[in-house]
């Protein structure tokens, strides 16, 4: 395929997404396969909406995040983090649902918007890896299909604040040891900020 019929491939997938994300997916995946420029970032779209759709039974951590959204719309700043500091050393998940619920943003778009994060950084991590290596068509299909399949979907709907410190601390290992970018740093502040049990794998 070259790379002005993956061009027009993403703008048919851009169509198709705002007609209904939902019938976009198989496109999507073909991009993905295809590895056109716009197919991670559209991947994560599609996550996101799942995501922004997925109503999760009670006893599961969404459950408790939207509960966390509707009182820490009472909160001033610093009530948040005397809030927070109490159950726990980290507060990045937390203070993006707190900006949404003080700002009037709808908690589902927060959950999008986090998801998204999460899953455009490592899918840009395996299209890097894939182009930086020239590794052939055949294996670099067999990398988006393991890289789609081996995504705990539960943790990405659900358990958002660990799958979103994972997706810093995996970009700051591969920043750090295959890209030797100084910016690795950052990625793995977030990590620790975001779920401090990261700070152990860090260490080792």
């Amino acid at each position: 395929m070259t790379n002005i019929q993956k061009a027009r491939l993403d703008i048919l997938n851009c169509l198709f997404y705002i007609l209904s994300p939902i019938l976009s997916f198989p496109l999507i995946f073909f991009s993905l396969i295809k590895r056109t420029k716009g197919s991670a970032f559209l991947f994560s779209l599609f996550a996101g909406y799942i995501s922004y759709m997925y109503v999760p039974p009670y006893i599961y951590d969404k459950a408790r995040h939207i509960e966390f959204y509707n009182d820490s719309k009472y909160f001033t700043l610093s009530e948040f983090f005397a809030y927070n500091f109490q159950h726990q050393p980290d507060f990045l998940f937390r203070l993006l649902i707190y900006i949404g619920s003080v700002f009037g943003i709808k908690v589902h778009f927060v959950f999008f918007f986090i998801t998204f994060i999460s899953i455009f950084l490592i899918m840009k991590v395996f299209f890097d890896v894939i182009k930086s290596y020239n590794i052939s068509a055949k294996y670099s299909t067999l990398i988006v299909l393991l890289s789609i399949f081996s995504f705990s979907y539960i943790n990405i709907f659900s358990g958002m604040r660990y799958f979103l410190a994972l997706s810093f601390l995996f970009c700051g290992i591969y920043y750090a040891y295959i890209k030797n970018i100084k910016s690795y740093y950052v990625y793995l502040f977030l990590a620790c900020i975001t779920h401090y049990s990261l700070f152990f794998f860090i260490f080792i």
